[in-house]
């Protein structure tokens, strides 16, 4: 289920960093139709045809010793009230296919049918950029999980495009701490390239600013399926609940959530099937406000750290003011064009 994913990943790298810090099967649903009215907005606030896109770079092997520029690019595509997306990168991996499922107390929620065009269909989409209310596809047609996303609109008219796609790396460059925290040959080389390179008049990106949910819930991932390791930890569990592990009932789940493992929090047996995956309670999943007083409070609370490098380290907290979550069209040219030009 994209959703999460689309909205979340952007920040929660960028912010591990400040602080130091898909599978062919589907589980088998009960259903004789392929379509959910969840997928149909409710009130009849359809947004306005719009394509958006986030980006991700980074360095790749393409063989023993030629490094190349690696891009994750997915295209968001809202028409008719319909939100899709569509994956394409030279990773060598499948992003399309289904990485994960929702499921609350009373409704299980999944990608839906994929449109040969716009690519999965995630469910439906009501409101304006600033604030969207998403509804995740139910190929039972479960009705009740929304998600309500608000993003903040940045003008990147002549801003520069370096700077903008990964402000991480650019802060290292300027502030010369490239031996401390290494940047790879082609990246630099890429930097180097489009060290002129502007977003033209019309350039905008979105930033979320806030994410939350309407039920509690948890996301269990395909590739974790019936995996011996997943199903030994539900098993030890279901027949010892340690002291900080809660025993959850969900649709057709019976999940333990425990923070003894370092990689999930969540061990679910859904059906007949095991998973590993994550939990989360109704109400706010992400706000940015609080994650940047949140660091600076770790940061100024750092007695190890110079003067200077509180400094820096601060101004690399506030980059995320600018950071981009997704880009509008004119924008994302300007990306794609600086991708396909560089050799």
């Amino acid at each position: 289920m994209k959703i999460k994913i689309l909205s979340l990943w952007v920040f929660s790298a960028f912010i591990l960093t400040a602080c130091g810090g898909g599978s062919d099967s589907s589980p088998s649903f009960n259903s004789s139709s392929p379509e959910s009215s969840n997928n149909t907005p409710q009130n009849g606030n359809k947004p306005a045809d719009q394509v958006l896109t986030q980006i991700y770079m980074s360095e790749m092997s393409d063989d023993a010793t030629q490094k190349i520029l690696g891009y994750d690019i997915d295209t968001i595509t809202i028409k008719d009230g319909q939100y899709y997306t569509k994956n394409e990168n030279n990773l060598g991996y499948n992003q399309e296919a289904d990485m994960s499922f929702l499921i609350t107390a009373d409704g299980v929620y999944e990608d839906g049918p994929k449109h040969p065009t716009y690519g999965v269909n995630i469910g439906s989409v009501t409101g304006s950029p600033a604030n969207f209310t998403l509804k995740p596809y139910s190929k039972i047609a479960s009705k009740g999980l929304t998600f309500n996303q608000s993003y903040k609109t940045i003008d990147l008219s002549n801003k520069s495009l370096s700077e903008v796609i990964n402000p991480y790396n650019a802060w290292v460059i300027k502030n010369n701490l490239t031996s401390q925290f290494p940047i790879s040959d082609t990246l630099s080389r890429f930097y180097n390239a489009n060290a002129a390179t502007k977003f033209p008049a019309g350039s905008q990106c979105f930033q979320l600013t806030k994410s939350e949910n309407n039920q509690e819930h948890i996301e269990l991932y395909n590739d974790t399926k019936n995996q011996k390791n997943v199903m030994d930890i539900w098993n030890q569990e279901a027949n010892k609940i340690a002291a900080d592990t809660q025993k959850k009932i969900f649709k057709d789940t019976t999940a333990f959530i425990t923070s003894q493992h370092p990689q999930y929090d969540t061990y679910a047996k859904f059906q007949s099937d095991f998973y590993a995956g994550d939990y989360y309670s109704k109400g706010i999943d992400f706000l940015l406000s609080e994650e940047i007083s949140n660091m600076k409070e770790d940061i100024n609370q750092n007695s190890d750290l110079t003067a200077e490098e509180k400094a820096n380290v601060l101004e690399y907290i506030n980059i995320t003011n600018n950071l981009c979550t997704v880009y509008n069209n004119t924008a994302t040219e300007t990306i794609r064009n600086a991708i396909s030009n560089f050799k």
